[in-house]
């Protein structure tokens, strides 16, 4: 077992890239390119499920701990806690927008963009928040063991682990590509 921290801080890395690719289409794309749903639904559904199951409750974990030693920290713990809810509930809304109108549904391009915009930018404010207020405090504050624990039953990541799951290896081929994950297409 290792500590998770910088499992997390890779993780963010990570979810930043997919991310940019939120961003460059559906938020910012060029005029002349069409979008690409089905890579677009599958950052979604891995953001929606991978995180939003596994990632973000095992920090839920940690802040606990650290509130616990740390009642200082109670404000900005609870503000991380419900970023958690409110990326997911706006993933979950995001997804179904974009299945919508990958199936023929009619969505102004506005809607759409902002949509994917906010749930962009929450994402990224949310995870700058961890990085700089909490993650540094934790790596002091909380000891190895408890850390350590953490990193339990959780499984390998479908998109960045070792084995990459079936689903994603479009999407993976696609990041490594163009976005660029330091990792091979295979």
């Amino acid at each position: 077992m290792r500590n998770p921290i910088p499992l997390w801080r890779t993780e963010h890395a990570n979810f930043a890239r997919l991310l940019e690719l939120l961003e460059r289409t559906l938020v910012t794309p060029a005029k002349d390119v069409t979008t690409e749903y089905p890579l677009v639904l599958d950052v979604l559904h891995y953001l929606t499920n991978y995180p939003d199951r596994f990632h973000h409750p095992a920090e839920d974990e940690l802040y606990a701990l650290l509130r616990d030693r740390r009642p200082d920290l109670g404000p900005t713990v609870d503000r991380l806690r419900y970023m958690h809810r409110r990326i997911a509930t706006d993933g979950r809304e995001l997804l179904d927008l974009v299945q919508g109108v990958s199936c023929g549904m009619i969505v102004p391009r506005r809607l759409l963009a902002r949509r994917a915009w906010t749930y962009v930018t929450r994402y990224r404010r949310h995870m700058r928040l961890e990085e700089e207020a909490l993650l540094p405090i934790a790596a002091q504050e909380i000891p190895a063991t408890a850390r350590q624990c953490l990193r339990e039953h959780r499984p390998d990541d479908p998109l960045f682990g070792r084995a990459i799951a079936d689903e994603y290896r479009q999407l993976h081929a696609a990041i490594a590509s163009g976005v660029g994950c330091g990792c091979a297409t295979a």
